[in-house]
């Protein structure tokens, strides 16, 4: 399947902040020109908490680091791509987005960027309908502006991801029938896996794409081993097992942060395999310089098709080349 996000010169492309469109066809999303900014240490300084600081359109942005820019953005605009151009002439197709962030991201030494959340809006053939969500004020004061468009039909909360007020807002808004993509870009292991299986439960046709943080639920559950170097933290494992539904997290406690993750990323694909969604594909996040998995990019859906476009997707590096993944 082909795309006009997508042209045949993708190998050409560096970042998929430069996909371009051939003549005469439906355009990419386009970015602004890149405006000089602040060093990353002045920005972080005003920043709350190191995440968000003062962006180029005077308002905020998240900061990210190049794997999650390049790699992870890029493949989950890959699938929403694929999924748009596939579904919506045949079914009423709707992006949930569930962590949203301020619709900008600035990426530490480089420039601004738009993220998912902004950049799902731009597709060639867009979704029906888009419903964002974020805890965190600012956020969502940042992004409503920008993604109040009279050519689309957005909606946008400031709730709990694990709260009855969402699950209630989406269900008013986004009709049962509906093919229905829902996306997490957790920052830490707060959202629970019941969110999920409420929105499987209400909606057959339902597809979810999450940044999985295995990787965070290690570090929790590991932090006896630190705390005993005199480094470190306690365990959390009560926060684990609310976040992956067991009664009991210290069973999925491996010999190793590697084994912990194993098991953790079963538990979760367990959960969603119980609501019928057993085609599940997973693509690991790693950082550049060390090969290390921060989390995995997973799919899970009661559709084989949509394992099928996850593939298609993540097939491919953003400079073009074949992903082999050698599972390290």
């Amino acid at each position: 399947m082909t795309s006009d996000l997508f042209p045949d010169g993708l190998h050409q492309q560096l970042s998929i902040f430069s996909l371009t469109s051939d003549a005469g066809s439906s355009q990419a999303p386009s970015e602004p020109p890149v405006k000089a900014v602040p060093t990353p240490e002045d920005q972080l300084r005003l920043a709350r908490g190191g995440e968000l600081v003062p962006d180029d359109e005077y308002s905020l942005a998240r900061v990210v680091h190049s794997h999650s820019v390049v790699w992870k953005d890029y493949f989950v605009l890959r699938y929403a791509d694929i999924v748009s151009t596939a579904m919506t002439p045949k079914h009423e197709c709707w992006w949930l987005d569930l962590q949203c962030g301020t619709g900008r991201l600035y990426e530490v030494g480089g420039s601004y960027h738009q993220s998912i959340a902004m950049r799902v809006l731009d597709l060639p053939r867009p979704f029906h309908g888009y419903f964002y969500n974020d805890l965190d004020g600012d956020c969502i004061s940042a992004l409503t502006p920008r993604v109040a468009r009279p050519d689309r039909n957005t909606h946008v909360r400031n709730d709990d991801v694990n709260s009855q007020a969402l699950l209630d807002a989406i269900f008013a808004t986004v009709p049962r029938s509906a093919l229905v993509t829902v996306y997490a870009d957790q920052q830490g292991i707060d959202m629970n896996v019941d969110v999920l299986v409420a929105l499987a439960r209400r909606y057959p046709k339902l597809d979810v794409l999450i940044n999985f943080p295995a990787t965070g639920y290690a570090r929790a559950m590991h932090g006896a081993h630190g705390l005993a170097q005199g480094a470190g933290t306690a365990p959390n494992f009560s926060k684990a097992g609310r976040g992956l539904n067991h009664t009991s997290p210290e069973a999925l406690f491996g010999w190793d942060a590697a084994e912990t993750r194993r098991r953790v990323r079963a538990q979760f694909e367990q959960e969603l395999a119980r609501e019928g969604l057993d085609q599940v594909e997973t693509k690991p996040v790693r950082l550049h310089r060390t090969n290390a998995v921060i989390y995995d990019l997973v799919l899970a859906s009661r559709n084989p098709f949509a394992a099928k476009f996850f593939r298609e997707a993540t097939a491919r590096e953003p400079s073009g080349q074949r992903v082999m993944d050698l599972g390290l």
